[in-house]
């Protein structure tokens, strides 16, 4: 009977514990589907590219847009957005030293926000690194879908 007790507790902590810590919470990353949809800046430019900076403003306007294997438009649920802004520093000795900055939000529908897209139009420089990744769409049978990364270097 003392031995049923004890393996009896350890089994009630082990299950506590996992409740605590070991089971995640559900999110829409969590339940979506990896695919091949291929996603579209501006509805026109995909996959990684070195791109003017100027055609990079106009189009990061624009919404993001997902297509599937049939062509077919996919509406844009959310994504991330990452800057990778580089800058010239001088290190303790005054030398010259280049150093990237990381920004990032999480975007909830196709468009990016207002002041992320000044900052692009007002700091953006050659080397600036702007990946858009986490890209979730509904598909045409209403599933969410992981899209693929888009990732844009300025030049």
């Amino acid at each position: 009977m003392k031995h049923s007790l004890i393996q009896y507790s350890i089994l009630l902590v082990s299950i506590v514990g996992l409740l605590a810590f070991g089971i995640p919470e559900s999110n829409q990353k969590g339940t979506a589907y990896k695919s091949n949809y291929i996603s579209y800046l501006g509805c026109s430019r995909t996959d990684s590219a070195f791109i003017d900076k100027d055609q990079f403003v106009q189009l990061i306007g624009l919404p993001l847009c997902a297509k599937d294997s049939a062509m077919n438009y996919c509406k844009i649920i959310s994504f991330d957005l990452t800057y990778a802004e580089r800058g010239l520093y001088q290190d303790s000795t005054g030398l010259p030293i280049v150093v990237t900055d990381y920004s990032s939000v999480t975007c909830k529908g196709d468009t990016i926000p207002k002041n992320w897209i000044a900052s692009f139009n007002e700091r953006g420089y050659k080397g600036d690194t702007v990946l858009i990744d986490n890209i979730l769409a509904k598909s045409p049978d209403q599933k969410t879908r992981l899209c693929r990364s888009l990732k844009f270097v300025l030049k």
